[in-house]
């Protein structure tokens, strides 16, 4: 199995996004919870997502849901860790790729070690 890695989809809408906001909410439910959205505009959606495999497979993977008439056109590349945006670091764009990185870097057992959880033990009063 591949690596996994920090992809970008973009998805040009067809019609007004009030009008596509169904095809929209569906694509972003069967991407799944690694995947953050960005760069909204009049008639353009973005997602940033973390999978396993390239670009390529993902489209395949999800031609159900990029092929529908709401959907005009969509492409989906690996971006560069070293983004910058017009706005700086409020763009949401170059933030949301910096954040995946990080994610992606840090990993699961990083996460769960720096994590301030702690656990309150839970007994009673009279138990020795």
């Amino acid at each position: 199995m591949s690596s996994k890695t920090v992809i970008l989809l973009q998805v040009i809408l067809k019609y007004e996004p009030e009008h596509c906001l169904r095809e929209v909410t569906a694509l972003r439910k069967a991407l799944g919870a690694d995947t953050y959205p960005c760069m909204q505009g009049k008639r353009h959606a973005a997602f940033v997502t973390i999978r396993y495999g390239t670009p390529t497979e993902l489209v395949e993977r999800f031609r159900n849901w990029l092929e529908v008439d709401a959907f005009e056109n969509y492409w989906a590349l690996i971006p560069l860790k070293p983004m910058a945006g017009k706005y700086g670091s409020i763009d949401s764009l170059p933030s949301r790729i910096k954040f995946a990185y990080a994610a992606l870097q840090a990993g699961p057992a990083k996460n769960f070690a720096q994590s301030k959880i702690f656990v309150k033990e839970r007994y009673r009063k009279r138990t020795p």
